[in-house]
């Protein structure tokens, strides 16, 4: 083994990963009075971050197997943890913690596997990336709530209460792992009446994504929620490329424009199975009526098996 990857498989290991998730925890400004705080914020983080580790199902159950001797060692040794949080008290650590803290947390490993130069096989086209995003939506309720919870109210009066995060994630459909950055919450800021939504949060993820790696080529593909116009040019402004979902009912003006040619251009190919890929496509293509449209370019795709 050379001396270049031996570097890059220990700055990459567990230990060293591990050392700097420590590392940016401890600078974390603490937000409890001092005279309250029986657990250390990084040993209820880390406690947190053990759990889904071990893969445990509930918080509950890695608080039971952790007070066994030897997982309280492992739980030393590996995590670097002194003193292991009471399920309840663990959620009022973390809960308080606003996610913004965590950002320097996905920075620093992005960059570590940019220099140790595993993104490179990542890469779609030259210099560009893949940054899948969607909404995911971790909290519901009907009763548990606080101030930034989205709201839902139903026929019969009834409320749901949720949390959600528009996640974003480096994908290449040849390769199993993904690589996520920094998510952006969905919730309600304080002291705003308007509901946040995916389409906001995703405006201010794309904003900060650029922040966070401002010379990284990207390419944002998404569902139908974000073709449309603010997000596309939010998009461009930021001066990455888009791949949208573009929906029939939601564009009617631009399906209507593409039917009014006799046909489109077409690449046709077929694989070792017998079926046939087909692509249309236009460029060009106004997005819908108004003045400013964007200008976008158009793609169907067509796939049939000739052998059924």
């Amino acid at each position: 083994m050379t001396r270049t990857a031996t570097t890059m498989k220990k700055h990459l290991g567990f230990e060293s990963l591990r050392q700097s998730l420590s590392d940016h925890l401890l600078h974390i400004k603490e937000h409890r009075q001092e005279a309250r705080c029986n657990h250390s914020l990084h040993d209820a983080v880390m406690s947190g971050f053990a759990c889904m580790f071990f893969q445990d199902p509930s918080l509950a159950q890695f608080q039971q197997r952790m007070e066994e001797h030897e997982n309280k060692n492992n739980l030393r040794t590996l995590f670097a943890v002194e003193t292991i949080p009471k399920e309840s008290q663990l959620r009022d650590i973390i809960d308080h913690l606003e996610s913004e803290a965590l950002r320097p947390v996905f920075k620093d490993y992005f960059e570590k596997l940019q220099r140790g130069k595993y993104l490179e096989s990542y890469q779609i086209l030259p210099g560009h990336y893949i940054c899948a995003i969607d909404g995911v939506y971790h909290h519901s309720s009907e009763r548990v709530h606080c101030d930034q919870c989205l709201t839902k109210t139903h026929r019969n009066g009834s409320v749901t209460y949720s949390h959600g995060v528009l996640q974003g994630a480096l994908m290449h459909p040849d390769k199993k792992q993904v690589i996520p950055v920094m998510p952006e919450s969905i919730a309600n800021a304080d002291g705003h009446l308007k509901q946040d939504c995916e389409i906001n949060a995703a405006k201010r993820f794309i904003k900060k994504l650029k922040t966070d790696h401002p010379r990284l080529g990207l390419i944002i593909t998404g569902d139908g929620l974000f073709s449309k116009g603010p997000m596309i040019q939010q998009v461009l402004a930021e001066k990455m490329h888009f791949l949208f979902v573009a929906k029939p009912d939601d564009h009617k003006y631009m399906m209507e424009w593409i039917a009014a040619f006799e046909s489109l251009p077409q690449v046709v190919s077929a694989d070792i199975k017998g079926r046939q890929h087909r692509y249309s496509y236009m460029n060009d293509v106004p997005l819908n009526a108004k003045k400013d449209a964007p200008l976008v370019n158009y793609i169907l795709y067509e796939l049939t098996n000739e052998n059924n």
